[in-house]
């Protein structure tokens, strides 16, 4: 049953990706000071551009990067794909608080996906504020790409970056209508099963490829399954999204009636 799509491994892909790492971008003036609203509506006010960045989930240390500030990351996260002379100040999702009072980042970023608002509170004792992202929906990572480059005085690379992820979304979108609503389940885990549920973005990259999510009715970002739930969803597709490469091994000996 396990089938692979090359439309959406690519979408899965590219979105965190630039598409244009070689082209070069004409920037703005040099930011003086900015204001910026994180996505639980706190207002972070900056004097200056900030130039001491850490960043705590993966997604957004690949975001800085691509926007071609990895020199002003001081700090990352385990889980982070980073260059290893970048300090790790946090084993997710415990924090190094001696190393970040060392550090003094101007910034710390987060999302709600592992960090709750309690965080802002902990840093705010050492004077550092945290941005934290939330993502519903494709058009969400697109957004923030243009707030980081703002923020980090490289706004039309930021724009260009979102625009050109948006194109590719239209163009997948595009080539894939009329040919099929695929079911598809996407799991991340199989220690228990957890599948994407029927919010957040993963769910809206199903949407973007044209295919259908089997747990579209599950209220919660994410879901866990088991063997025989999974095999009563009947998908046509089940893709893997996970950095252990043993994760398909294991289904296939835990659930062998679903991986035939």
């Amino acid at each position: 049953m396990i089938k692979r799509k090359m439309f959406l491994g690519i979408l899965l892909c590219v979105l965190f990706i630039s598409c244009n790492r070689g082209s070069e971008v004409i920037e703005n003036a040099p930011l003086l000071s900015v204001s910026i609203t994180d996505d639980v509506g706190d207002t972070i006010v900056f004097p200056q551009k900030p130039t001491k960045l850490v960043s705590l989930m993966p997604n957004i240390t690949d975001m800085i990067q691509e926007l071609g500030a990895t020199n002003q990351l001081v700090g990352v996260s385990d889980a982070c794909r980073a260059p290893f002379d970048i300090p790790i100040i946090a084993t997710s999702p415990q924090l190094d608080f001696a190393a970040l009072q060392t550090i003094q980042p101007d910034c710390i970023f987060v999302s709600d996906e592992r960090y709750t608002k309690d965080i802002k509170s902990v840093m705010k004792q050492i004077s550092v504020p945290v941005y934290m992202q939330s993502y519903q929906n494709l058009k969400d990572i697109y957004k923030q790409y243009r707030i980081l480059g703002k923020l980090l005085d490289l706004e039309s690379k930021g724009n260009k970056m979102a625009d050109s992820l948006q194109s590719l979304q239209d163009s997948i979108q595009k080539s894939t209508k009329g040919k099929g609503n695929p079911q598809i389940l996407i799991l991340f885990s199989d220690q228990p099963p957890m599948a994407v549920g029927g919010r957040g973005y993963l769910n809206d990259m199903i949407l973007a490829c044209n295919g259908r999510n089997v747990l579209a009715h599950i209220p919660e970002k994410y879901a866990e399954l088991t063997c025989e739930k999974i095999k009563q969803l009947k998908p046509d597709i089940i893709l893997v999204i996970s950095k252990d490469k043993n994760v398909m091994t294991r289904l296939a000996e835990s659930c062998p009636e679903i991986t035939t």
